[in-house]
């Protein structure tokens, strides 16, 4: 039987990129509301959703954007699941926008992980359904609590990594960080799909 393809999220699973666009934001002058949401709205009640939306594009094709980097944890993460489960295929998904810019930044950032080319960024807030609809049989690690939604719909096994706007997101196991997802949970995940 072919091993599930696993599909890792980019921003707030492999790399943080939450902290540093609300950083840059208060650069920017603007004052943060919550954090417990995944929606910038609710983070930044009085811009405008196409302002958001700008300023986000903005921040993805800034030196700040290129700059981020996955953290050695979860680096090493996914080299022992590559080495443990070579057969396992894995893909990483993106919903930071599409332009050739943030592409080319994107590509950047993942060299030195395993499979690094299996990368698809989607436009700015896309649902990756499309994405997750390739396959028959995937494990979908992620933190936002729409796309765990579309993914579970699907049929998907769902592994959520924990963060402060997705605390009520049920019917997935979660992680605190990418460094707990294992060979052996993976192992176990699947034997109990089969």
């Amino acid at each position: 039987m072919n091993k599930p393809t696993l599909f890792i999220d980019v921003d707030g699973v492999l790399l943080d990129w939450f902290n540093p666009f609300h950083a840059w934001m208060k650069r920017q002058g603007m004052r943060r509301v919550r954090t417990d949401s995944y929606d910038m709205r609710d983070s930044y009640p009085s811009l405008a959703t196409a302002e958001l939306r700008r300023l986000v594009l903005d921040f993805n094709q800034s030196p700040a954007f290129r700059d981020l980097q996955p953290d050695d944890d979860a680096r090493k993460a996914l080299w022992n699941i590559h080495h443990e489960l070579p057969d396992w295929p894995i893909r990483y998904v993106s919903s930071c926008g599409s332009t050739a810019k943030i592409q080319e930044a994107r590509s950047a950032q993942l060299t030195g992980i395993p499979s690094p080319m299996m990368l698809t960024c989607l436009r700015l807030g896309a649902s990756k359904r499309p994405i997750f609809q390739q396959v028959a049989r995937a494990i979908v690690v992620e933190d936002s609590p729409e796309q765990l939604r579309v993914a579970e719909e699907l049929g998907h096994f769902t592994v959520c990594v924990r963060q402060p706007w997705n605390r009520i997101v049920d019917g997935t196991i979660r992680i605190n960080h990418l460094r707990d997802l294992t060979p052996e949970a993976l192992r176990k995940i699947e034997k109990g799909r089969e």
